[in-house]
């Protein structure tokens, strides 16, 4: 699952960032790697976070999120109950290795 997520990650860069990477061709991988060191984090890391986006959303079907995520809901909600005022972020973190390991299945 791993290496069709990342063929999937290259794909999106290729996809949504094509215009970019052909502006910022380097001759060689340390040229690459020492661009990439010097680009704002900000825009790397948004490039990035558009990648694994276009990753997930390429080789997850919504509805079978959806299925697992049902799945999950009483966990959420037990979470919240304990702590009423939890964080979408500590929520996330809660449920994505549930998910993860629910992709690994073979029914995924």
């Amino acid at each position: 699952m791993r290496i069709r997520f990342s063929i999937a990650h290259e794909i999106g860069h290729y996809v949504l960032h094509k215009n970019l990477i052909a502006k910022l061709r380097t001759s060689s991988y340390e040229a690459w790697k020492e661009m990439q060191q010097d680009l704002l984090e900000a825009l790397w890391g948004r490039a990035e976070f558009q990648a694994r986006e276009f990753a997930g959303r390429l080789l997850v079907p919504p509805s079978l999120l959806v299925q697992e995520l049902k799945v999950l809901k009483p966990l959420i909600e037990q979470a919240k109950k304990v702590v009423p005022d939890l964080e979408d972020s500590v929520i996330k973190e809660l449920v994505s290795p549930k998910l993860a390991n629910a992709s690994m299945s073979p029914t995924m």
